[in-house]
C-alpha cells in the first residue's frame, strides 16, 4: 500500500505515519519494577514477533500467481494474520491498562486507539523490529 492511497481511503490513517511512538526500551523500563508489567510486556513482545511473522507469511502467499496458491491458502494465511492482529492488540491493550493501574503512564496506546488497527499492526511490527535488532 503507498501512502498516497492511504492518504486518500483514510486520513486519520495517514497521521500514525508521522507519530513516533514508545520505544520497546522505554516500554522496558517502565516495567522494570513490577513483575507482572515484564510478563505483560513479554506478552506483547511475543504477540508482535508472531504478527510479523503472519504478515510476512501472508505477503509470501499474496506474492505468489493464481495458479501456485494452493486452495484455501490465502484465505488461511489472512485468517491467520487477523487473529494474531486481534490477540496482539487485547495484549497491547491489557500491557497499557495495567501500567496504568501500577501508576505509569499508559497514555501512550492512544496513539494506536486513536488511530485504530493500522496503528496497532505498526505498533507490533516496530516492537517485533527492535526486539530482533537487540539480539
Amino acid at each position: 500500500m503507498t501512502v498516497e492511497f492511504l492518504r486518500k481511503k483514510n486520513l486519520k490513517a495517514i497521521s500514525m505515519w508521522d507519530n513516533s511512538y514508545i520505544t520497546l526500551e522505554e516500554l522496558t523500563g517502565y516495567c522494570a519494577d513490577s513483575e507482572i508489567l515484564r510478563e505483560l510486556l513479554d506478552s506483547v513482545v511475543v504477540c508482535s514477533l508472531r504478527y510479523l511473522e503472519s504478515v510476512c507469511e501472508f505477503t509470501l502467499v499474496n506474492m505468489k500467481s493464481s495458479d501456485e496458491v494452493k486452495e484455501g491458502e490465502f484465505e488461511e494465511a489472512d485468517e491467520n494474520r487477523r487473529r494474531v492482529h486481534e490477540a496482539n492488540m487485547d495484549a497491547i491493550n491489557i500491557l497499557a491498562r495495567n501500567m496504568k493501574k501500577h501508576g505509569c503512564d499508559g497514555t501512550w496506546v492512544t496513539k494506536c486507539s486513536s488511530v485504530g488497527r493500522t496503528a496497532y499492526g505498526k505498533f507490533a511490527l516496530m516492537i517485533a523490529f527492535e526486539k530482533m535488532s537487540s539480539k
